[in-house]
């Protein structure tokens, strides 16, 4: 047998302490890494929304803004695929040494064994990544109309 495929349901009160140490050490970080970029992310655009509110559409300060975003998108998309493949690698190790499956088939202590998927509100989908990089060709776009909006100034 080389794969199976299902959905792993886990009751945190079952008493098995390192099944639920397991799903601690992959979901916390995943939890972590969300918190912590969508407040980075949201910030930036509270920051940007109250500029342009008062008239300031190309500075300097909504440039690094829109480059914040950018690059917020594109390392919380970097953070997932790494959180992904430790969290896969956690929970092969856990299932290789704990789970015995019918037939006494076992898993393989490999990390590649097991692919353990979190719930899909906890990381990114790959269009994260590519709307990252779209932000990011905006943000040239922005530095060329405050160069535009510099020149004109100085015109008058």
């Amino acid at each position: 047998m080389t794969s199976l495929k299902g959905t792993l349901r886990a009751q945190m009160g079952d008493g098995d302490e390192g099944l639920v140490a397991v799903l601690h050490q992959t979901v916390m970080p995943a939890m972590f890494v969300m918190i912590v970029f969508s407040y980075m992310l949201l910030t930036f655009l509270r920051n940007l929304c109250a500029n342009i509110e008062v008239g300031e559409v190309f500075t300097k300060d909504n440039l690094r803004l829109i480059r914040g975003i950018g690059f917020t998108l594109v390392s919380y998309n970097l953070a997932n695929i790494v959180i992904g493949f430790w969290s896969s690698a956690v929970m092969g190790n856990y299932l290789g040494e704990n789970a015995i499956l019918k037939n006494g088939l076992s898993f393989s202590k490999t990390a590649s064994s097991v692919q353990f998927d979190l719930p899909q509100y906890f990381i990114s989908n790959p269009g994260g990544l590519l709307a990252g990089c779209l932000v990011l060709m905006l943000t040239e776009a922005f530095r060329q109309g405050l160069a535009l909006k510099t020149e004109n100034d100085l015109t008058v």
